[in-house]
């Protein structure tokens, strides 16, 4: 990854492209096929990796046209280095920013969805249960008031089986006291009429004697 690692020199900034750029010569003044092309990708792919990261785009354009050992080419690893410097002179930075890669963000947004249609679910199941717990609620409270009102029902038949009663009885005392009254009546006239035949009989005997 640092080749410079005991060089003594700083590895930042453009650096990594002067080390790749330098590593490419001795690869280029080898013999022909010494060195796998696959080896060659890995490790300037090593030398370059940190800004990789913040750009993506050179890592895959490496990934595609550099993959095998027969389409490695030097001069497009040339040009894929220079690209790179070029990005990190006009960064201004000697050090790279990482960014999410496009599939990364694709993955988190996924995620993301995942999770908001899992609150919706739950969400929905606690309004269900909700509603289930109201209506179970509700349906005490009906049976409750119905319960009541029978009570109140049969206690209201009581009182007016009551006040019936009540009313019979002072109906059947007026009739009593009525029968009793033109009871006493009849009688004092049959003894009032009986003490007059009696007055009659002596006033008869009395005229008897005087005619006698």
């Amino acid at each position: 990854k640092n080749p410079a690692l005991f060089s003594g020199k700083p590895v930042a900034g453009t650096s990594c492209c002067e080390l790749v750029n330098e590593y490419l010569d001795i690869c280029a003044q080898a013999e022909i096929g010494a060195t796998p092309g696959r080896m060659i990708k890995g490790h300037c792919h090593k030398m370059m990796g940190d800004w990789f990261k913040e750009h993506h785009d050179l890592r895959d354009q490496m990934n595609r046209h550099m993959g095998k050992d027969k389409e490695f080419d030097v001069d497009k690893m040339r040009k894929l280095v220079k690209d790179l410097e070029g990005r990190i002179i006009a960064s201004g930075r000697d050090h790279p920013v990482e960014q999410l890669t496009e599939r990364a963000k694709a993955r988190m947004k996924e995620a993301e969805e995942s999770e908001r249609q899992e609150r919706i679910r739950q969400a929905i199941l606690e309004q269900k249960r909700e509603d289930a717990y109201m209506a179970k609620l509700d349906g005490a409270k009906s049976a409750a008031d119905g319960c009541n009102a029978g009570t109140s029902g049969k206690a209201g038949e009581g009182n007016g089986a009551t006040e019936m009663d009540t009313s019979g009885g002072v109906i059947e005392a007026e009739t009593s006291a009525r029968n009793q009254a033109s009871a006493g009546e009849s009688n004092g006239q049959m003894k009032a009429n009986g003490h007059s035949s009696e007055q009659g009989g002596v006033l008869g005997k009395r005229s008897i004697s005087n005619l006698s």
